[in-house]
């Protein structure tokens, strides 16, 4: 009698087990398990998928339907055209409707600005700065479409001065938009700064970087191809990388460069488009100094080129 228990016991396992292994690889099951964890977690786990997936699994169930309209991680790039055959404005404005969480960690759209999205894109910044947003990054010429056209000449969007005086953030990065400096700029948290094809005033990275005390990177890529490109880093014991990178863009001959960046800890240059006169001058004696101009010779031809190192370390 007693070896009868035993071994219906044994197939009562056997049968739980079993159950259990089909359970396991039933996707209902597993949704609904995944389901029961706390909002904040899940709201985690959304963040790492694409952003069309995880407003996807809004239609899994009436659990899932409200949790991707809280994710802190929004990216609109031509992907989204693709997938979805929508386009980028309507989606976009839809989704911040439908935002509900409190907080924007990361806020990326590239595309292909056109004048009549001006007003558009004001809601998004706003929307965004208002979400305490930390890592902004705009690309208003994915691809470098408009490869000839010019942000001096423009039409190209004008950044919304609310950006200069956002408290939250900490990276940002801008492609091919005018910048007019307010007169006051508060950019408290900022490290890295990427500017890609924009025309800076004389002034502006020295205003930029005098109003970012804890500033640690400045990269600028294919600015100023114009007019002269000054940049006077503002001295700062955080700031540790500057890189200046022109390989894509034509530049005007007759235009030049003048670097300055007494605190930084490295200053790298890379280009193959010349300018007239390269100066780089006020470098910490510290400061680790890179050159990359392969091809610059050999594309100025008759007019040659005059880069000129005011600092003993320079390392090419």
């Amino acid at each position: 009698m007693s070896r009868r228990i035993d071994t219906n016991g044994k197939e009562d396992k056997k049968i739980r087990f079993s159950n259990m292994a089909e359970d396991d690889n039933d996707p209902a099951h597993l949704c609904d398990a995944i389901g029961r964890l706390p909002d904040e977690l899940l709201h985690t786990i959304l963040e790492k998928l694409p952003l069309l997936d995880a407003v996807s699994t809004g239609f899994l169930s009436h659990r899932w339907r409200d949790l991707w309209k809280y994710v802190s991680v929004v990216e609109f790039d031509p992907s989204w055209v693709e997938l979805t055959g929508k386009e980028i404005v309507s989606s976009l404005n839809q989704f911040i409707c439908l935002h509900k969480g409190p907080k924007i960690r990361s806020f990326s759209v590239r595309f292909i600005y056109q004048p009549e999205m001006s007003t558009h894109v004001v809601s998004w910044v706003l929307f965004a700065i208002n979400k305490h947003v930390e890592n902004l990054d705009l690309d208003f010429d994915v691809g470098d479409t408009n490869i000839a056209r010019n942000t001096a000449f423009g039409p190209c969007y004008k950044l919304h001065p609310c950006v200069f005086n956002c408290k939250s953030l900490v990276k940002l990065v801008l492609c091919f938009c005018n910048l007019d400096l307010p007169m006051s700029i508060g950019l408290r948290s900022l490290k890295v700064l990427h500017l890609h094809r924009i025309e800076l005033h004389h002034n502006a990275i020295e205003m930029l970087t005098s109003n970012a005390p804890v500033l640690q990177q400045l990269f600028l890529s294919d600015c100023n191809r114009t007019r002269d490109l000054y940049i006077h880093v503002a001295p700062n014991q955080r700031f540790c990388n500057l890189v200046i990178i022109e390989n894509f863009f034509p530049v005007n001959h007759s235009t030049r460069m003048f670097i300055k960046a007494p605190t930084a800890f490295q200053v790298a240059f890379m280009g193959s488009m010349p300018r007239s006169k390269y100066e780089i001058d006020e470098v910490s004696e510290c400061a680790e100094v890179y050159s990359s101009i392969h091809g610059m010779f050999g594309a100025c031809g008759k007019d040659g080129i005059n880069v000129l190192f005011k600092y003993s370390k320079v390392q090419k």
